[in-house]
Parts: structure tokens; C-alpha cells; sequence
């Protein structure tokens, strides 16, 4: 909100919402990406799946959701999804 040109001039609401705007949309846009390319490969490549599938299972059971701090324990889905990434 204090966003200003390079001029100094605080931004006016037009161009304030053209800013916030530009953020929602680019991550939106590369977060459905990166999930659409992982789907795609995890499909191609069962063996990869299933393995990713049990990590999850020996770390959160069956009937657990994950929460956010527990995305750092799963090693191998966070090597995978770094693979999409530096595929696509």
C-alpha cells in the first residue's frame, strides 16, 4: 500500500490494483502449472508415485492431514516436486 513510482509518487488505487492483481494472477498461473506437470509425470511414472504414496502413509498414517510443518519431513515428495520443477 505505500508502494510508490520511481519518482516517488504513491501509487494511485488503478495502479495499486494493476500490481496486486499481477501478483495473484502469476502465482496462481505457476502454482497450477507446477501441480498440472506433477500429476502428468506421477502418471507416466507409477513406480514414483507409489513410492512418493508411502512416505506419506509411513509419516502421516492413513487418516492424518498434513499440515504445513510437515512438509519438511517428507524428503522424497519435496525431491520430486523439485524435479518437476527443474523439468518444466
Amino acid at each position: 500500500m505505500a508502494a510508490k513510482t520511481e519518482d516517488g509518487v504513491p501509487l494511485n488505487d488503478s495502479q495499486l490494483r494493476d500490481v496486486v492483481l499481477n501478483f495473484i494472477l502469476a502465482g496462481r498461473d505457476t502454482t497450477a502449472q507446477a501441480l498440472s506437470w506433477s500429476f502428468w509425470l506421477l502418471s507416466k511414472h507409477p513406480e514414483i508415485l507409489a513410492r512418493l504414496r508411502a512416505e506419506a502413509i509411513s509419516f502421516l498414517g492413513s487418516d492424518r492431514v498434513a499440515k504445513f510443518e510437515d512438509m519438511k519431513s517428507l524428503v522424497y515428495a519435496h525431491a520430486v516436486f523439485l524435479e518437476v520443477l527443474r523439468l518444466y
